[in-house]
């Protein structure tokens, strides 16, 4: 009987060692079972957003003062006003390049034969590539009350050149009458 238990203690034994090594041979070769559902994959998700178009246009500096002048003067805003008011500083706060306009809603003078110099108006750059000089208006240009004249092109909404300076050159008429003399205008943006 002793014989018996040793033959059956010897084939457990062996099934054990059988058992162990299949085990270690699928551990080692790695031999997978594949789970439905047990897959890994990627998403992706797509964000989207538009930045509006904005024409927004600034007066920085709004008041350009000559002082006392005489019949006949001849004066440029740029050389000849008070300091500190010289001329308009105009600013494009918006998201887009801008095309600006003025319109003066009065004639800066009452003489009865005023000429196409005796109030005049142009632009250049308050700081450097902010304006199109193309489409500017470097050379007086007669304002004449109600006229819509285009007198920046192109004016850059980035702001390290954003904007851009309105200089007045007035000649006061002959017959001009004495008195304070003043005339509003109206700047005007629209997309470029």
């Amino acid at each position: 009987m002793s014989d018996l238990s040793n033959k059956t203690l010897a084939v457990l034994i062996g099934l054990v060692l059988a058992v162990s090594l299949v085990g270690t041979w699928v551990i080692l070769n790695k031999v997978s079972v594949r789970v439905a559902g047990a897959f890994s994959t990627n998403a992706q998700g797509t964000v989207a957003g538009e930045v509006e178009a904005t024409v927004s246009l600034g007066i920085v500096s709004n008041l350009i003062n000559f002082s006392v002048v005489n019949v006949t003067d001849s004066k440029d805003s740029a050389t000849d006003a008070v300091a500190g008011y010289r001329f308009f500083t105009l600013e494009n706060n918006g998201t887009l390049d801008v095309n600006v306009s003025a319109n003066a809603s009065t004639y800066l003078w009452l003489s009865a034969t005023p000429s196409a110099f005796d109030y005049q108006l142009y632009s250049a750059d308050n700081e450097s590539g902010s304006t199109v000089h193309l489409y500017s208006q470097a050379v007086p240009l007669n304002i004449t009350a109600l006229a819509d004249s285009k007198i920046i092109g192109y004016l850059n909404y980035t702001d390290s050149k954003d904007t851009a300076n309105v200089f007045i050159k007035i000649h006061v008429p002959a017959d001009e009458p004495p008195g304070a003399k003043s005339s509003t205008i109206t700047f005007t943006a629209s997309q470029a």
